[in-house]
C-alpha cells in the first residue's frame, strides 16, 4: 500500500534548482536517484521507493511523495532521508541576510 507525503519548503527558487540541490542531498545520504516516467523522479533506498513531484505552493515549493515499501523496508527511514534533504536544499537556496 502506498503512503503520501506533502512538505511545503518556503524558498523562492526555480523548482529545477531545488530539485537539484534535494537529489544531491539525497546522493550524500545514500539514497539512489533515477528519473520517473510520471514524477520528477524516483528515489530508492532502505527497501524502499518515493516517487517525488515538485510542484509551486503558495509559501514556496511543495513536494510530494508516494512512498511505497518492500516485504523488509522502511518507508518511515527514507522519507525522514528526503525531509531532511528538502530541508538543507531550502537553506542553501534562502538568501542570508547580511548583518548590520
Amino acid at each position: 500500500m502506498a503512503r503520501w507525503c506533502r512538505w511545503v519548503f518556503e524558498v523562492q527558487a526555480p523548482t529545477d534548482e531545488f530539485q537539484r540541490h534535494l537529489e544531491r542531498g539525497l546522493a550524500l545520504r545514500g539514497v539512489s536517484v533515477q528519473p520517473a516516467e510520471h514524477f520528477d523522479f524516483v528515489a530508492r533506498a532502505l527497501g524502499a521507493r518515493a516517487y517525488v513531484e515538485l510542484s509551486w505552493a503558495d509559501d514556496g515549493l511543495a513536494l510530494t511523495a508516494k512512498l511505497k515499501s518492500g516485504l523488509f523496508a522502511s518507508p518511515k527511514g527514507l522519507e525522514r532521508l528526503l525531509l531532511e534533504a528538502g530541508r538543507e536544499a531550502q537553506a542553501r537556496l534562502t538568501p542570508k541576510e547580511a548583518s548590520s
